[in-house]
């Protein structure tokens, strides 16, 4: 067993280890803490200036609103899970935590939907929610090559 020093007397090192975070309540609990002057669309305009966007465009819709922008697109693993940049020490990209907390953000009372949609021409993939825990990903077939993001109410 290795022996480690201290300053008053000898100490032994019993056991290392670590703890797991439970990743639906950390979510649950950074959602609660959700600011209600910051909407998700400036979120998602942060993740697109990350992604390098030389243009963005936000739409309002009847039933919500779309930001649409170039830039580098989000990854299948990115897209399969999008929060995963939020437990990450290092090594996150800004676009992916800009993305996971306007994902966050958006799930609010009301949300029929939120979807975001990346890839090249030939492997596009769209995430769909109604909320955390209920995500879905899916190909995009004949789609464009922008990143566009959905979020209906």
């Amino acid at each position: 067993m290795p022996q480690v020093e201290t300053q008053d007397e000898e100490a032994v090192l019993i056991e290392r280890g670590g703890f797991k975070v439970d990743r639906a309540r950390a979510l649950d609990k950074i959602r609660s803490y959700r600011r209600g002057d910051v909407g998700s669309v400036w979120l998602f305009l942060r993740a697109a200036s990350a992604a390098g966007a030389s243009a963005a465009a936000v739409r309002r819709t009847p039933d919500g609103f779309t930001v649409e922008f170039d830039g580098a697109a989000f990854p299948e693993d990115v897209l399969a899970d999008p929060y995963s940049a939020l437990f990450q020490e290092d090594g996150a990209s800004d676009c992916r935590r800009w993305l996971a907390l306007g994902l966050i953000h958006a799930f609010g009372p009301g949300l029929r939907l939120v979807s975001v949609e990346s890839g090249p021409k030939d492997g596009r993939r769209r995430f769909s929610a109604r909320d955390v825990g209920l995500e879905v990903v899916a190909s995009v077939p004949d789609a464009g090559d922008k990143n566009v993001v959905r979020v209906k109410a």
